[in-house]
């Protein structure tokens, strides 16, 4: 079983729950009047805390070790984050590398969105 991790960057007028936003992203792979982020810095900032990470496909990032692992679906409107086996820590540290870029934090499981 996963534990999910959903970014992205929203307008300050934005009428949209969370909820309905991730679910249109989870659905559709997109979700409209989201602000763009840099997929490519995203990348690097996961290199310095995850080695070994890497892009499988032009909308995926994985990562796996024996503390764990992640599997990531992105444009660069969004990116969630599926964790595997991950401890606290280690999903601070997915976070830490997303909040720089302007990514703010949406948890399916409790239903908040964290501004940052």
């Amino acid at each position: 079983m996963s534990y999910d991790l959903a970014f992205w960057i929203q307008q300050e007028t934005e009428k949209r729950s969370p909820q309905m936003i991730y679910e249109e992203l989870a659905e559709n792979g997109s979700a409209v009047d989201l602000i763009e982020y840099s997929p490519a810095l995203l990348l690097a900032n996961l290199k310095g805390k995850f080695p070994g990470v890497e892009m499988i496909n032009e909308s995926q990032i994985n990562w796996d070790s024996e503390a764990g692992s992640f599997l990531a679906q992105f444009s660069s409107l969004f990116v969630i984050f599926s964790c595997y086996r991950l401890s606290t820590d280690r999903m601070n540290d997915i976070i830490d590398c997303a909040f720089p870029l302007g990514l703010k934090l949406y948890d399916p499981q409790s239903g908040e969105r964290y501004p940052g």
